[in-house]
């Protein structure tokens, strides 16, 4: 068990791995992802970690957004949750 809380510390200061884990994510789960970054995403204005932080919130809403039944200030208060970052095959998990 202690190993796993060791990835998951890792994991959360990991930026370029939280990044590919977040685009993945949106690959799997959005068709338009590729446009959506174009759009969002300014790679000589924004740090790497700013960036991750917006693709992680954008796969975080396209993940919980079936889960409505939780109701809005709940699945508002997921999507921007810095500590759940992606696995390494683009699932959701808390960190």
């Amino acid at each position: 068990m202690r190993v796993i809380g060791e990835g998951v510390l890792a994991l959360r200061y990991d930026w370029e791995r939280r990044l590919r884990n977040a685009l993945l994510c949106l690959v799997l789960s959005d068709p338009r992802w590729m446009h959506w970054v174009d759009r969002e995403i300014d790679t000589e204005a924004m740090t790497l970690q700013e960036m991750t932080r917006l693709v992680e919130a954008r796969a975080r809403l396209i993940v919980l957004k079936p889960h409505s039944f939780f109701g809005r200030n709940i699945i508002g208060d997921m999507i921007f949750r810095d500590d759940w970052a992606f696995t390494d095959r683009g699932n959701l998990g808390p960190g």
